[in-house]
């Protein structure tokens, strides 16, 4: 009897450590977005993506803003993309891409009067290229 037990005992323990080793499915519903936006991203990385790539982040990485150092939650391109957006993506390049907290982008952020100060700023953040 008591084996019987043991045993029983040792097969809910091993289908409970496989339940919880199973990555459970998170559902999301699909956006909507239009057939021309879908080719574009199928194509270039984010803005968000070539600042990652380029300092070595990835999701979930505490990234300093690059004016206080506090978390940063945007990346602000210096040069904007204008109303229009930037369909070419011209403008997603890294010399053109910041880290700013919130406080920074509000404060600082699209105004012609800190961009000197954001280049100079950035400029000293971007790792100097290799030479061969």
């Amino acid at each position: 009897m008591r084996a019987r037990a043991e045993e029983r005992a040792k097969k809910d323990a091993e289908k409970l450590l496989k339940k919880l080793s199973t990555p459970k499915k998170i559902y999301s519903p699909p956006k909507k977005v239009s057939a021309k936006k879908a080719k574009q991203d199928r194509e270039l990385p984010n803005h968000k993506e070539i600042y990652w790539a380029y300092f070595g982040y990835q999701g979930g990485d505490f990234i300093p803003c690059e004016v206080c150092g506090a978390e940063s939650v945007d990346v602000h391109h210096i040069d904007s993309r204008g109303m229009g957006g930037d369909p070419q993506r011209r403008k997603d390049v890294i010399e053109n891409l910041q880290a700013l907290c919130r406080e920074c982008h509000i404060k600082y952020g699209d105004k012609e009067s800190f961009m000197g100060m954001l280049i100079t700023i950035h400029n000293n953040t971007l790792r100097p290229k290799e030479t061969i």
